[in-house]
């Protein structure tokens, strides 16, 4: 695929009101909850356009917004919000193995996605995602590993919106619910020592 301008839209590392502060009225941007974009995939820098090819792969995003009521952290797994599938989200996944999970917020947006703004989220392709706050076997991700969604103590949590690795042999019997809640692969691999960090994973979320 290739990538797909939207005249109007964000660019990658943007909200849709950039820097201003978003009216509680949705009524001029609810047309624009749920645009899908294709772009290619780039690794995030410190400033503005200097950020470089990452792969040749494409990444698939899609604008939300943010219903939570606080500001949702870049490189955080997020849920949809209920009856806005596909379009709002509400939080940071907190339940282990969620197979409800949204995307991730956009690395590319530093301060991270305001409450009643839209933003992207990554649903398919490689992007970076927190690891797990404890160093404990919650942080060990292999590379090549299934992914999946790690519990916290709520949608607003720090602990929320991070991700543990399972590594299946053929001694491990997966729970349905588990498998469901596959969300993707690791693409980097991370130890206990690496706890609140980047891991690189290539994500595998509906779309729809």
């Amino acid at each position: 695929m290739a990538y797909s301008p939207r005249t109007g839209l964000p660019k990658r590392g943007q909200s849709y009101y950039k820097g201003q502060t978003p009216p509680t009225s949705f009524t001029e941007s609810v047309s624009a909850e749920g645009t899908m974009v294709v772009f290619k995939d780039r690794s995030a820098a410190s400033s503005v356009g200097a950020d470089t090819q990452r792969s040749n792969g494409d990444v698939i995003c899609k604008l939300v917004r943010n219903v939570s009521g606080v500001t949702l952290a870049t490189k955080r797994l997020v849920s949809w919000a209920t009856g806005y599938y596909g379009r709002r989200v509400d939080g940071y996944c907190d339940l282990d193995w969620d197979a409800a999970a949204a995307g991730v917020i956009d690395e590319h947006l530093a301060a991270g996605l305001v409450a009643n703004d839209l933003g992207w989220i990554v649903v398919e392709g490689p992007c970076l995602v927190k690891t797990a706050l404890s160093a404990d076997e919650f942080a060990v991700i292999e590379m090549g590993e299934d992914i999946a969604a790690l519990t916290g103590a709520d949608s607003t949590a720090t602990t929320s919106g991070r991700i543990q690795g399972l590594a299946i042999t053929t001694s491990v019997t997966v729970a349905q619910s588990q498998v469901r809640g596959i969300i993707g692969r690791a693409l980097s691999a991370k130890t206990t020592a690496n706890t609140d960090t980047d891991c690189l994973v290539f994500l595998t979320l509906l779309k729809a």
